[in-house]
């Protein structure tokens, strides 16, 4: 990948919209955060910010897996098995094992990469989820204090 420019966030607090915009060089992934109603007064740069990196950075993994990963893991595997059918394939051969060890590899970076995807989507609903509560129990203490 070529050098990341610093990620571009905008906060819109009129309308309650965050935006972060990363760069990988080639590609954008643009994340959003909007203010649901019910917790306008609660509105938060820093939060809608935070929010909107998170779905940017989701972004960005589901392409690395889905157009780096996997295409190169497809290629090496249309290799091994154009190559296994042969009546001179050995597969005791330096060259297959290499090959069959990268394709290993490959299966493994996609399965960590979406154990990193999978984690991040947890930790976000997470985040919104006890952000939720939060707002939640500050407004009942406001209606029982009037």
């Amino acid at each position: 990948m070529a050098k990341k420019k610093q990620p571009y966030y905008d906060w819109n607090g009129q309308d309650g919209i965050a935006t972060c915009i990363l760069y990988d060089g080639e590609n954008t992934f643009l994340g959003l955060a909007t203010c649901h109603p019910d917790d306008e007064d609660f509105q938060s740069e820093k939060t809608g910010l935070y929010i909107a990196e998170a779905r940017a950075e989701i972004q960005a993994l589901k392409h690395y897996k889905n157009n780096i990963l996997k295409p190169g893991l497809n290629a090496l595997n249309q290799l091994y098995y154009s190559i296994n059918h042969s009546k001179q394939y050995n597969k005791k051969s330096y060259e297959a094992k290499m090959l069959y060890r990268q394709i290993k590899m490959k299966e493994k970076d996609i399965e960590n990469v979406q154990n990193i995807i999978d984690e991040r989507k947890a930790d976000l609903k997470k985040y919104i989820d006890d952000k939720d509560a939060f707002y939640r129990t500050v407004k009942r203490n406001r209606a029982e204090s009037n």
